[in-house]
């Protein structure tokens, strides 16, 4: 963990996440509240959480749709200017955290 790691965000002009399996990464969050780009695999929470509205999601174990995600992120700036214009304010994330959690499926004891 690194103290204050979302204010090295606004450096980054896109963030990818390639994960082949994720629960809630809250690494997408800062994401999305840093207001950058967002390239990710289409695993665990992460469909919950990013809609084509945040960003683009790709299927797991496709190395070549990651890259051709990552192109359309780099090459396409009415995409990116749409992805940056996403309103992703606190309170939405707030909601979209409670709204997974909420929709988990606790195992009977």
């Amino acid at each position: 963990s690194v103290p204050e790691a979302a204010r090295y965000f606004a450096a980054f002009a896109l963030f990818v996440l390639s994960s082949h399996t994720e629960g809630l990464p809250l690494v997408l969050l800062a994401a999305m509240a840093a207001g950058i780009p967002i390239v990710s695999a289409n695993v665990g929470g992460i469909p919950d959480m990013l809609t084509s509205r945040e960003a683009l999601l790709v299927p797991p174990n496709e190395p070549r749709a990651l890259a051709a995600a990552i192109r359309v992120a780099i090459d396409d700036r009415a995409t990116v200017r749409r992805w940056r214009a996403a309103d992703c304010s606190s309170d939405d994330m707030i909601a979209a955290t409670v709204r997974i959690y909420g929709s988990a499926q606790v195992p009977n004891s």
